[in-house]
């Protein structure tokens, strides 16, 4: 069990207080807004968390600038005023005040939060919350459209991979061992136009032929994309992997 609540100090402002029954000490985080949580064991005095908070000033306060520098605190990406939409889903806030907690379901080409007035947008949690009903809706997509794409335009190509991999990746579109032919792709390709999504296929496709980014490599590329791969990968260098 856990209890929640918030506490005003200098000069972290609302600072997020979590008790839980396993904590054994005291810590701190920073949030990707900048918010200060304090993780305490149940029933610490409030004096306690203060004195804390008081000791490890000076270390907060650099890591929060840090943060800052490295443009690592990231600005509120969804509220009830976002439009945004993936391959065969639509994002839809809906506000009801007798809904006593936030609530994210995906049916119906809907990704639907359920909120009521008191809900904080800026706060992580909702944006985490619509964040992961946007990531199922997006590995449902994934695996009903990508497969049989992929099939399609590795016959197209004649060549054979053995095993498709697909997952939610950070960083990559896609990937591939030329060894053992596994082709992986990333369930974010759904937020990709069509012809981005064949051109990653194509891009995973050519390195089962050449496993390195070599002239040769982008020959076989750009033959498989028509002789756009130039315009195509400078096209999807406008997207990032993650939202």
């Amino acid at each position: 069990m856990s209890c929640t609540y918030s506490i005003e100090h200098s000069p972290f402002g609302t600072v997020e207080v979590n008790e839980r029954a396993n904590a054994l000490y005291i810590s701190v985080k920073v949030s990707i807004q900048g918010t200060v949580r304090v993780s305490a064991p149940r029933n610490t005095p409030t004096l306690l968390i203060t004195n804390f908070l008081d000791s490890n000033r000076d270390r907060i306060v650099q890591f929060i600038n840090n943060l800052k520098q490295k443009n690592m605190i990231k600005r509120v990406v969804f509220n009830p005023q976002t439009q945004f939409a993936t391959r065969d889903h639509t994002l839809v806030m809906t506000c009801d005040d007798s809904a006593r907690t936030e609530r994210i379901r995906v049916a119906q080409g809907r990704i639907e939060l359920t909120y009521n007035n008191d809900t904080d947008f800026e706060s992580e949690y909702i944006q985490e919350l619509i964040k992961r009903g946007i990531d199922f809706a997006l590995k449902v997509e994934a695996h009903k459209y990508l497969p049989p794409r992929l099939k399609e335009l590795a016959e197209r190509a004649n060549l054979k991979y053995t095993t498709l991999r697909i997952k939610n990746m950070k960083t990559q579109w896609g990937s591939c061992c030329k060894k053992r032919a596994i082709i992986c792709l990333n369930t974010q390709l759904m937020r990709l136009p069509q012809h981005l999504i064949d051109y990653v296929i194509f891009h995973e496709l050519g390195h089962l032929i050449e496993d390195n980014h070599g002239r040769h490599f982008h020959e076989v590329v750009n033959a498989l994309c028509e002789g756009k791969e130039q315009l195509l990968e400078k096209e999807l260098k406008k997207y990032r992997c993650s939202i």
